[in-house]
């Protein structure tokens, strides 16, 4: 295809294109015209006519079913056509068209047209053809056939006067004309004719669903009528005058939308419609509680509860069921939430509380929200502080520990309980405590050992314990007891209480011994009134009563007495330095005090009680009473052995307090004269010094007064020197010291200081040989009696042999009996020397057990017994007793012979030949002892002696076995293990070998006995070897202490635990009300208690 063809068919289109456009624009001035026409034709009708609402309906239909049309046909066609205007219009038209405008060129362009259709590929002349054809009519603009002037003529022709008289119109009845279009346009609306008043609603017309709705109306213009009526649905229904033009109606419960109108004198209002719509309402809600972790409480949850009561710190959880709800609206006291819904007008929302508070729910959606106000309260339980009520008593005699007791509470729980102390207002400590976790009241009693905070003289001690309850939420709160002091005494202050503690055990020691010395001659007194009687009056069986009575309160005393002196060794060991001789000594007496009471009286005692409350004869009751006799002369020598001891120690450490402070004194007055010397202070300050000393020398003359007094009430008072010549002239030197001092004086100072200090030392050291010299020549003094005792005991044994031998060869005829008789009443006289001379030693030497004067009394008592067998010719019980008081003298003798080898063992110590210490010998040692020990036996029983020389070598045989014995007894005291069966059979075939050696039995058992002891011996060995290694591999295990208090704190602990386990008793799931009253109440029973002083 040319370009002359190409611009032909583009030509073509433009043609087509702009033909469209003119049908267009002339649709659009039809269509213009149209409406302006119809419009105003039919808004005129309307200003006239005011039909109603079906005309008006018809009216509008009209309208728009002409313009419509009009649009679609003459507008829209045309307007798709152009975008399709190569469809919309052909060629062949288009030509045709343009010819009839275009004379010269006529059909040439239909012809075009035309052959172009056709096929003419090949043929050449065709093509040709075209080609010229298309260049002739190239010279043509096609566009120019189509012209626009009668449009635009038609524009102004017709339609520019429609506007303008529509305008005219509106601007000369613009109410009339444009009322009335809206009338037609809103045809459906009731307009009423204008009235001369108005009508006015007060209120919204919305209601609410089944409830009351008040319609108010309001007239208002210059001429009012006097009644109103509410028109709906045909009916009528007058309304209320409430006033000049102002009317009412009441719907009670309404239910359902209303379309209305006001009628008034003949005049209608505008149609309303009262819209009912439904308010929000509160269907149902729950209250789920999350209480905080450390209360241990379970999860809560209540339903359709608004007000209620949680702990502290509670997370509350609310779900909320509505109707017709859109929003709830929540507001606390301190906070509010906005709150949409979850899903089918469910709500939910979490708060934690932690203070007392109301809060208020709100529903709603787009018409209001719930009738009347939902307020609620959250009312808070406060987590208080934990309380403390705690006692404390220290131990103001030993200063070891510190006990405190009482009560512990918190109304959830506690966390931890600690104890803050400080040490002279530095040195700080913190110590945790136990305490029940989970408990709301709890006992506490705890006991604060305080060896670890190495306490010394002078110090203070600042302590409290702080309770921690378990309040998460408020960080832990606590509660502190009240500041306790415990103030360790000084020097002098520790010194005045050992002193009065002395006192005090000294008196009680006194007190006892003269009870049981009432009580020794009660017994007597009843024994001789009993004697010859077969039955037993009312008086003498008050009288036993009585005795009973008596010994249960000895008992009681002696008991306190033992836990007395135990009490004065510890406070001896922690306030003073005494000497290990003198540590020794107190050892040794309360072992005296600890065996006055031995279980053979007891049951005595026991036996009697039984006597009397069967009626048995008098007979048995004298028997009784005659043992007890013995026994109750036991107590009193003992209890009066005990008072000679406590003396001496007493003695011996006021000997040693005074060499001591003695000596400080020394350090002291030294000291002084140095500063004298080098003139480092004035003369004043040294002055004043100086009579300090004076004082506290005159403080040691006193004290050194008090041992001299100690020492002469003793019934054997030791050797003393005298220091009085040295006193003097140390107190004249000192008080020269001072006066030239005063004087400013220094040299004639020094040297009365220097001469003082040189007395003193002469001072002291005769106190040092007044300590050693009195203990040495004591202890050779009565080591000489010891020896002269044992060898009058040994001779009296062979004496009481040969007598008991020879009463054995006479009949009681013959006159040789009679002789024997007196030989009898003189061994009886000669045990009586011995007697006392063993009571008055044993009074000085401690190693002397009690089991000394008991078997002294059982001699005098067998003796007694085979003279008054003499006398009444009975031989036979006469040698019955004979025996027995051999027996008790050879058992005295081996008692004191180990007694003597102690105390030269203790005498060479002394004197520095000794190197064992107390306790070293062990069991690996002492089988070898018994090996030998057993030895000696069989050769003895091979060796064929006899008499006097058989006996020496058993009574020492018995001694040696006696001696292996109390060494087993001392290192299983020492070791124990789990040998305790074996170790008891050890050291009671040892006794039984003892007994058979003292009566000469050497048998053949025996020495089976002894082979057994001594395999028995090594086995135990063994076992505490390998023992002895295992103990060395084990750590070593904290002291374990024992609770000690005095009666009266353990009867408060008791009365607190008690009421504790009261408390306990309170249910736990009482409302909190009761709790407090509950609570209260028992605050009052604890106010009402016994309180103890610290």
């Amino acid at each position: 295809m040319t370009d002359n063809q190409q611009n032909i068919d583009q030509k073509l289109h433009q043609y087509k294109v702009k033909l469209i456009k003119k049908k267009l624009l002339e649709g659009g001035v039809l269509f213009l015209g149209t409406v302006l026409l119809v419009y105003l034709t039919l808004s005129g009708l309307e200003a006239v006519g005011r039909f109603n609402s079906g005309i008006r309906a018809t009216l509008l239909i009209l309208f728009i079913l002409s313009s419509g049309s009009i649009l679609f046909l003459r507008v829209i066609r045309p307007l798709v056509q152009l975008f399709r205007s190569e469809a919309s219009v052909s060629d062949e038209d288009a030509a045709t068209e343009i010819g009839m405008y275009f004379p010269n060129l006529g059909d040439k362009l239909l012809n075009y047209i035309q052959l172009s259709s056709k096929p003419f590929a090949e043929n050449s002349l065709a093509k040709a053809s075209l080609m010229q054809r298309a260049s002739d009519m190239n010279s043509y603009t096609f566009i120019e056939a189509v012209s626009f002037n009668n449009e635009k003529q038609n524009l102004l022709r017709y339609i520019l006067p429609l506007v303008l008289l529509i305008a005219g119109l509106i601007a000369i009845f613009p109410v009339g004309f444009i009322g009335s279009s809206e009338r037609i346009i809103n045809f459906n609306k009731a307009y009423i004719p204008q009235a001369p008043f108005a009508f006015e609603l007060s209120n919204k017309l919305m209601a609410f669903r089944n409830e009351d709705y008040l319609l108010q109306v309001t007239l208002t213009g210059e001429a009012l009528p006097e009644d109103a009526f509410f028109v709906t649905n045909g009916k009528k229904i007058r309304m209320v005058n409430a006033g000049v033009g102002s009317f009412e109606v009441l719907f009670p419960n309404i239910t359902s939308s209303k379309t209305f109108t006001i009628e008034a004198a003949s005049y209608n209002s505008k149609e309303y419609v009262l819209e009912v719509v439904d308010r929000p309402s509160l269907s149902r809600f729950s209250v789920s509680l999350h209480y905080p972790p450390y209360l241990r409480l379970p999860d809560e949850s209540f339903q359709n509860v608004g007000s209620f009561e949680v702990p502290e710190g509670t997370t509350i959880t609310w779900n909320i069921n509505s109707k017709f709800t859109d929003l709830l609206m929540v507001q606390f006291t301190d906070d509010s939430l906005s709150v949409s819904p979850e899903s089918d007008q469910s709500f939910s929302f979490t708060k934690q509380i932690f203070k007392k508070q109301a809060y208020s729910l709100q529903l709603t959606n787009d018409n209001g929200h719930q009738q009347g106000t939902i307020i609620y309260e959250v009312n808070v339980i406060k987590d208080k502080a934990p309380e403390i009520d705690v006692k404390m008593l220290a131990d103001t005699l030993l200063y070891k520990y510190v006990v405190f007791a009482g009560n512990l509470s918190d109304d959830h729980g506690l966390s931890n309980l600690r104890l803050h102390y400080s040490k002279n207002s530095t040195g700080k400590g913190v110590i945790s405590l136990p305490v029940d976790y989970g408990s709301t009241s709890q006992s506490l009693f705890y006991q604060w050992m305080l060896d670890s905070l190495n306490l010394n003289a002078g110090d203070q001690l600042q302590f409290y314990l702080q309770v921690v309850d378990n309040d998460a939420i408020n960080k832990y709160k606590s509660t502190r007891s009240r500041l306790f002091y415990l103030n360790i005494p000084n020097e002098e202050e520790a010194r005045e209480k050992l002193e009065e503690s002395k006192n005090n055990t000294k008196e009680q020691i006194t007190d006892a011994a003269d009870d049981a010395k009432e009580l020794k001659e009660n017994i007597d007194k009843l024994v001789e009134q009993l004697k010859g009687k077969k039955e037993l009056s009312w008086q003498e069986e008050q009288m036993l009563e009585n005795l009973m009575e008596q010994k249960e309160n000895l008992e009681e005393q002696i008991a306190k007495l033992q836990e007395e002196n135990k009490m004065l060794s510890e406070q001896q060991k922690k306030f003073e330095s005494s000497s290990p001789q003198i540590e020794e000594k107190q050892e040794q007496l309360q072992e005296l005090l600890d065996g006055l009471m031995d279980d053979e009286t007891r049951e005595l005692y026991e036996e009697l009680q039984k006597l009397l409350e069967s009626y048995e004869n008098t007979e048995s009751v004298q028997d009784l009473l005659q043992k007890i006799q013995n026994k109750e002369l036991n107590l009193e020598q003992e209890l009066d052995r005990a008072l000679e001891f406590f003396k001496q120690i007493q003695y011996e450490q006021k000997i040693q307090e005074a060499g001591e402070d003695l000596n400080e004194l020394i350090e002291e007055q030294e000291q002084l004269t140095k500063e004298t010397e080098e003139k480092s202070q004035p003369n004043d300050s040294l002055a004043q010094d100086q009579g300090k000393l004076n004082e506290k020398f005159k403080e040691f003359q006193e004290n050194l007064d008090e041992a001299k007094e100690l020492n002469q009430e003793l019934k054997r008072p030791n050797s003393t020197e005298d220091t009085s010549g040295e006193e003097k002239e140390v107190n004249e030197q000192q008080n020269d010291a001072k006066e030239n001092l005063e004087k400013n004086n220094r040299n004639k100072s020094k040297q009365s200081q220097k001469s003082a200090t040189e007395k003193m030392k002469q001072i002291g050291k005769k106190i040092e040989n007044m300590q050693s010299s009195s203990q040495s020549q004591q202890m050779q003094e009565d080591l000489g009696d010891l020896q002269l005792i044992l060898n009058n005991l040994i001779e009296m044994s062979f004496d009481q042999e040969k007598l008991m031998v020879d009463f054995k060869g006479v009949n009681q005829s013959d006159p040789a009996f009679i002789t024997l008789s007196q030989e009898q009443l003189t061994l009886k006289e000669d045990s009586k020397i011995i007697n006392d001379s063993l009571l008055a030693l044993s009074s000085r030497v401690m190693a002397i057990s009690s089991f000394v004067t008991r078997e002294l009394n059982e001699m005098n008592q067998n003796m007694d017994a085979s003279i008054e067998a003499i006398r009444e010719r009975k031989k036979a019980d006469a040698a019955v007793s004979q025996q027995l008081t051999m027996t008790s003298v050879n058992n005295l003798a081996l008692m004191l012979d180990n007694v003597m080898r102690q105390m030269q063992e203790s005498m060479a110590n002394a004197m520095g030949k000794g190197d064992k210490s107390k306790g070293e010998q062990q069991i690996p040692g002492l089988a070898e002892m018994q090996k030998q020990l057993n030895q000696q036996i069989r050769e003895l029983s091979e060796s064929g002696k006899s008499g006097r020389e058989l006996s020496e070598e058993l009574a020492k045989l018995a001694a040696e076995q006696e001696r292996v014995r109390k060494a087993l007894e001392e290192a299983n005291e020492k070791y124990g293990g789990n040998e305790q069966g074996e170790m008891d059979k050890m050291t009671q075939q040892m006794e039984q070998t003892e007994v058979d050696l003292v009566n000469k039995r050497l048998s053949r058992q025996m020495q089976q006995r002894q082979q057994q002891i001594l395999t028995r011996m090594l086995i135990a060995e063994k076992a505490m070897r390998e023992r002895e290694l295992e103990t060395k591999r084990e750590a070593k295990s904290a002291t374990q202490y024992d609770k000690m208090l005095p009666k009266a704190f353990e009867e408060y602990v008791k009365q607190r635990e008690k009421e504790i386990e009261l408390l306990k008793t309170v249910p736990a799931q009482l409302v909190p009300f009761f709790k407090i009253e509950v609570g209260q109440y028992f605050e009052r029973l604890k106010q009402q208690s016994g309180t103890i002083n610290n």
